[in-house]
């Protein structure tokens, strides 16, 4: 009668066990989760129905968590669109139309815009951050005010010269072709001054290039400005400059000294 009796006790605990369990926690199919349950509400019900009330509402669903009410992170940073203007002009500050802008960053989103009839341009951008380039049909960047700003509020300016190709030959005095010879077309340093910049041109690779073994050359695209110069180094003599050609659709000859 003994083992009886506690075995009866011990199946009635089990049983209240699992009943608490699934009264305090239930398994949520939706959210593969666990949710809540409110208590309180529960002990009322089942007090009503305890006292004879047949008029018991159905049990409470457990309480879901409101998405909308959820607060936002205090690390979240609202993406802020604004507008970047500016002028794209050549040398000698008139507008240019069609030039491709764009702004580059090395892991901001490429934008890309056109200058208007104006040379005037614009690009809307979640960052005002990175650096702005241009180029057009026959155009090559020389400098300007390239560097994005976010507390700027004026326009930015782009400068741009013709883009060409310096084409010859170089030979030394007796007539040889000279080759292995470095050549470098210098922009002249003053030409963003009418401006009020006063950074040199930007220097681009295709600027230099090397004599081959009949002593012919080419050189480009690179910016044609007023003044520039052409650099040559060959070997066992010292650099020489001349002045750029004044027209640079006609191949050029170039004579350096005895080495």
């Amino acid at each position: 009668m003994a083992n009886s009796w506690v075995r009866n006790t011990l199946a009635v605990l089990v049983l209240l066990g699992f009943g608490a369990y699934f009264l305090l926690v239930k398994e949520s199919e939706r959210s593969e989760g666990l949710q809540y349950v409110d208590l309180a509400a529960q002990r009322a019900l089942a007090e009503r129905g305890a006292a004879g009330n047949s008029a018991v509402p159905p049990p409470l669903e457990p309480l879901e968590p409101d998405a909308e009410a959820a607060p936002r992170s205090e690390f979240s940073i609202p993406s802020l669109r604004r507008s970047v203007r500016g002028r794209a002009v050549d040398a000698s500050g008139n507008p240019l139309a069609g030039i491709g802008v764009q702004r580059t960053h090395a892991f901001l989103s490429e934008a890309r815009t056109e200058s208007d009839a104006e040379g005037r341009f614009e690009l809307t951008l979640e960052e005002p951050q990175g650096e702005l380039t241009a180029s057009g049909s026959g155009w090559i960047l020389i400098g300007g005010e390239r560097y994005l700003a976010a507390e700027r509020e004026d326009d930015y300016l782009l400068v741009l010269a013709p883009a060409v190709e310096f084409r010859g030959r170089l030979i030394d005095a007796r007539g040889a072709p000279v080759s292995d010879a470095s050549l470098y077309a210098i922009p002249p340093g003053d030409a963003l001054v009418r401006f009020g910049l006063v950074a040199p041109p930007l220097e681009h690779e295709s600027q230099r290039g090397w004599s081959d073994l009949d002593g012919s050359f080419r050189i480009g695209p690179l910016p044609f400005l007023p003044g520039g110069r052409i650099e040559v180094s060959a070997p066992g003599s010292s650099p020489v400059e001349f002045p750029q050609p004044t027209d640079p659709s006609q191949p050029i000859e170039l004579v350096i000294g005895e080495r």
